[in-house]
């Protein structure tokens, strides 16, 4: 399994003033709505950009016959994509009132994230966080208290 977590500890100075939502987000359905925007901004613009998001590295081309293979096979030439199972597969992992694990189930994912030989397979991280998505967490998060304490 690979993952994100994402801790609210980490984040006390946006939840002090509402305490009371990160004791209920799952009334608000904050971790749901941050799934989402986590499946639409980074795990789409991964796999769209073969890994090359916000200044991460592109993941390393396929292999030469691999790639001859897959076309004979009818497959896409792109990268991580043979039938779309990884593709399609983030989800909420564990939630609890202050965290939130989301990631993937896909047995063969930690192997490309983190590879047990080198090079076998190529290294190509799937879940990673950039400077920028620390940055747009905490503005989600804040945009998301800020739309509540509206609506009470």
């Amino acid at each position: 399994m690979i993952s994100v977590d994402v801790d609210f500890n980490n984040t006390l100075d946006v939840l002090h003033a509402v305490e009371s939502i990160a004791q209920n987000q799952r009334k608000w359905g904050l971790f749901r709505k941050m799934a989402r925007f986590l499946f639409h901004s980074w795990w789409g613009e991964t796999f769209a950009r073969s890994g090359a998001r916000r200044g991460h590295p592109a993941w390393k081309p396929l292999n030469e016959r691999y790639a001859i293979w897959k076309a004979k096979q009818g497959k896409s030439k792109a990268i991580l994509r043979y039938y779309g199972h990884l593709q399609a597969s983030p989800n909420i992992l564990g939630e609890s009132k202050t965290t939130l694990q989301w990631g993937t189930n896909i047995p063969y994912a930690q192997y490309h994230q983190a590879p047990t030989k080198p090079g076998r397979p190529p290294k190509r991280e799937i879940i990673f966080v950039t400077r920028k998505d620390e940055s747009e967490i905490e503005s989600f998060v804040r945009d998301f208290i800020d739309n509540v304490l509206r609506k009470k």
